[in-house]
């Protein structure tokens, strides 16, 4: 099982990469699991009533988030990842969302400018676990990603790029 992101570029393109070159050379299935949903997962013990927002700091004043719900026994992703400016969530997100995740502390402040109460909830607890647990369900399922396709989840593009112009 392999975290797919959002995340920092580097990482995320060396960590999907080794996870790709362990099951193509021990030939073992792969499974990606997405970095917020990991994150919300952490609430499936306890659900909350109304969907789960976590919440990841991407700079520039945006925030990268997705909505689930639980519990665990009935997972489900309600909106897929997506980046938004931190002054748009009380518009996108529904009103008894809860937010979580483990950036939520440093958000505290800008969210509760907002209106907005997070989680209480430790933000990294049991991070991996979570992972493992979402895989196995997923491989259980009979559900896993090729290889060959696989890729991280980046909600921007990368910073360098193809270079133009000059001498």
């Amino acid at each position: 099982f392999v975290c797919t992101g959002p995340g920092g570029y580097a990482s995320l393109r060396v960590g999907v990469s080794t996870a790709k070159g362990l099951a193509f050379a021990l030939s073992v299935p792969l499974v990606g699991v997405g970095r917020l949903e990991v994150e919300a997962y952490a609430h499936s013990s306890h659900p909350h009533p109304g969907p789960l927002c976590p919440l990841h700091l991407a700079g520039r004043r945006e925030v990268a988030w997705a909505l689930y719900r639980g519990p665990a026994s009935e997972w489900q992703e309600l909106s897929v990842p997506r980046l938004s400016p931190i002054d748009d969530l009380p518009r996108l997100v529904p009103g008894d969302a809860l937010f979580c995740g483990e950036d939520i502390e440093r958000l505290a402040p800008e969210l509760a400018q907002r209106g907005i109460e997070p989680s209480r909830m430790a933000p990294s607890l049991r991070r991996p676990s979570h992972l493992a647990s979402l895989g196995w369900r997923r491989l259980a399922a009979g559900l896993s990603d090729d290889p060959r396709s696989l890729v991280p989840l980046y909600l921007r593009e990368p910073a360098i790029g193809p270079q133009t112009g000059g001498n």
